[in-house]
């Protein structure tokens, strides 16, 4: 399936942008405050996933006809390029994404001497979706 990502070139789509970014953010803030930690992490990838992919498009490094990128891919071309966003935002990026994926694929997994109880684990997930949201701010700002 070929997808094109939008850019936000008129009013109209900078409008249209505001919009779905104001739900999201909206959805988050409910999920997080109904303790749906997972799907507020979720929410925060995707809203930083597409800030990131905007700066690559930007700067000419994605066309939108190759966007729709995961998190680490986005990750590795900007620190590739060097320059975009500061070491510290990045790595502090690439320890969230590690926390998230494994937050979202491992909650019901069993390493070996793991003594960890899921409510352990789900607990642990309010921390990560508040880092994604302070993170998400900080790119904003800098994008």
């Amino acid at each position: 399936m070929n997808r094109t990502r939008e850019i936000a070139d008129s009013a109209a789509k900078g409008q249209k942008r505001y919009r779905l970014y104001k739900s999201v953010i909206d959805k988050y803030l409910k999920a997080r405050e109904c303790g749906f930690y997972l799907e507020a992490i979720t929410l925060m990838e995707s809203l930083i996933t597409d800030r990131l992919e905007s700066l690559l498009i930007y700067y000419g490094l994605l066309s939108p006809e190759k966007a729709f990128l995961m998190l680490g891919p986005c990750i590795k071309m900007i620190r590739d390029a060097k320059g975009l966003l500061s070491d510290n935002l990045l790595d502090d990026l690439d320890a969230w994404r590690m926390s998230r994926n494994k937050s979202l694929h491992e909650i019901a997994k069993i390493e070996d001497g793991d003594s960890a109880i899921f409510e352990q684990r789900y607990a642990n997930l309010e921390s990560i979706a508040n880092k994604g949201y302070e993170l998400f701010k900080e790119i904003k700002a800098e994008v």
